[in-house]
């Protein structure tokens, strides 16, 4: 309700207005900013704890036979990769440092942002434990970007999983190793988060094959439903992950 009063200063309109008395109102670009700030805090987390992880591989028995292995007409050094990968990762937070804070409102914007500082964090350590595991020389990894080195470690667990010399022991911690790849994570206690079941009624039968030979899952374990992974490929038509549940 709106009234017309007569003031020194002349005819004045009130206007009835709600304040919060306890002055911890915020504003419209401080709640909008929120999100922003939430991600910023991750962002600069995980670009210290980058750096700090970088620095343990480099201090670890693996760095101490790279060194020794490294050829002499190799132009670089262990530290030049690792500043390497700082510098990656640097250049997705500053990206993400000057994005508008109102893009991060988006649902999917802000997920896509968080999930990408933790994919490429473990781009870069994974990055740097290829090279040090592999052949591969320092001018090779200085011209790789953090997605490419994730991808040729992939393919070096996977290539080493199936080769015939490849221990039954060693097939199930490479494969475990595959799972958190894949997003595939396990409780503190060794329990997969996510069920055989799950991966063979959405069909992904990559899925299936690493629970498997990590040794996550009998084949006929069921879900909370007394679904086996067999029904539940059966169930949406997935042929290849019914064959490996069968």
């Amino acid at each position: 309700m709106q009234e017309i009063d007569l003031t020194s200063y002349g005819v004045v309109k009130l206007i009835p207005v709600r304040v919060n008395t306890n002055l911890k109102a915020k504003t419209v670009e401080e709640i909008q900013g929120q999100r922003k700030s939430m991600l910023m805090t991750t962002l600069n987390f995980h670009e210290r704890h980058l750096a700090n992880e970088l620095d343990v591989q480099l201090k670890g028995d693996l760095a101490m036979k790279k060194r020794d292995t490294l050829d002499k007409s190799d132009k670089g050094s262990l530290e030049d990769v690792e500043a390497h990968i700082i510098k990656e990762f640097a250049a997705l937070a500053s990206n993400l440092r000057d994005t508008e804070a109102s893009w991060f409102n988006e649902d999917y914007n802000y997920k896509a942002s968080m999930n990408e500082v933790l994919e490429l964090k473990t781009a870069g350590l994974q990055t740097l434990e290829y090279f040090l595991t592999s052949a591969q020389n320092t001018a090779i990894v200085l011209h790789t970007t953090l997605r490419r080195g994730e991808r040729k470690y992939r393919k070096h667990l996977e290539q080493t999983m199936h080769a015939p010399e490849t221990s039954a022991d060693e097939i199930q911690k490479i494969a475990k190793k595959l799972c958190l790849c894949e997003g595939l994570a396990f409780a503190p206690d060794g329990t997969p988060l996510s069920h055989l079941c799950d991966a063979a009624a959405s069909g992904n039968a990559w899925h299936v094959s690493l629970l498997l030979q990590a040794g996550a899952f009998l084949v006929d374990a069921t879900d909370d439903n007394g679904f086996t992974a067999l029904m539940s490929a059966a169930e949406f038509g997935h042929l290849e992950s019914y064959r490996l549940s069968s």
